[in-house]
This record gives structure tokens, sequence and C-alpha cells, in this order.
């Protein structure tokens, strides 16, 4: 399925009455919001012809697309290099700031996430472990957590969580 097809896809789902023109410019906005700049002919390609950053942040569109109040996201930097997974990651702090949504990410790569989350939390075998205190420089830029701790996730707003999981035997 063409990138076009799955914006196409998406966005007649919530909205049918979109004439092609509407989903066009929606499709071509939302890409560009990410960072990424295709011409119509690009628009027709498969993922398979596209970078594995590329198509992160084409997933990142696909996902911001009805811009939602919560946005869960389940290894969104896995197999990315350095670069790319600072990048999906400002682009993603960036939009839930923009959006005011609620962010949950889960992920094994940790160390990243720790200095940009509001909170951590540490499953071991599907088991809350621990909370892990974020680093100060992102405590700067949203209320403390503990602010929030006993209201629901979905009124909740700019926090974001890290949860990840470890083996037992890394312990």
């Amino acid at each position: 399925m063409s990138i076009k097809s799955q914006f196409k896809e998406a966005i007649l789902a919530h909205h049918p009455e979109q004439s092609r023109e509407q989903i066009l410019e929606k499709t071509v906005s939302s890409l560009a919001r990410v960072g990424l700049e295709f011409n119509r002919e690009r628009l027709g390609h498969f993922p398979y012809e596209f970078s594995g950053g590329q198509l992160q942040r084409v997933c990142a569109a696909l996902a911001l697309l009805h811009e939602p109040r919560l946005l869960i996201a389940d290894e969104p930097t896995s197999s990315l290099d350095e670069t790319a997974k600072s990048g999906l990651l400002d682009l993603l702090f960036s939009e839930q700031d923009r959006l005011g949504m609620a962010m949950i990410l889960i992920s094994h790569d940790t160390d990243e996430l720790k200095r940009r989350c509001g909170r951590v939390l540490q499953l071991v075998d599907g088991a809350l472990q621990n909370t892990v205190a974020p680093i100060e420089s992102r405590q700067s830029k949203r209320a403390r957590p503990e602010a929030r701790v006993g209201r629901p996730l979905l009124v909740a707003r700019n926090v974001s969580c890290l949860l990840y999981t470890s083996d037992a035997a890394d312990e």
C-alpha cells in the first residue's frame, strides 16, 4: 500500500466527506510537519522505498494526523541511528507541546528518553519494578508529575511516560 493510500484511508475513516484535493493537502501538510517534503510522485511510493528514519516520520505523521489527546508509541526509536533517533524524539516532544497531548513511550532504549520524560516507570515481566526519577532538565518544562498523581491519564496534559522492560537476567 503506497504512502498516499495509507493517508487516504486514515483520513477517510474519520472524514469520509473529504475530496481528493483535501486529502492530498492534509497528507502533504502532515508530512511537512514531521520534516518530510514529498512531491506527488514520491507519495505514490511504497514503504520499502524509504529509509528507516523517513518511515518513522511517516508513521509519526500518521499517528498525529488527527491530533490525538494521547499518543502511545511502542519502541518509537528502535533500529534508528542516533541522529534519526534524536530527530524523531524532538519531533514527538515538539508535537506534544503543540497539541497538549499526553504521551506514553514504551522502549528498551532508556538513556535519551530518561532525559526527556516527565515520569519513568520500569516494568519487569509485566509488573511495575520501580519508578525512576527523571532528569531535572525535562521537569523545568513540565509540571511536576507528583502534582498529577491520581488524575486519569486521558485528562492529564503534557505528561510523558517511559515504560520499559528489562529481563530479570539483566538485574
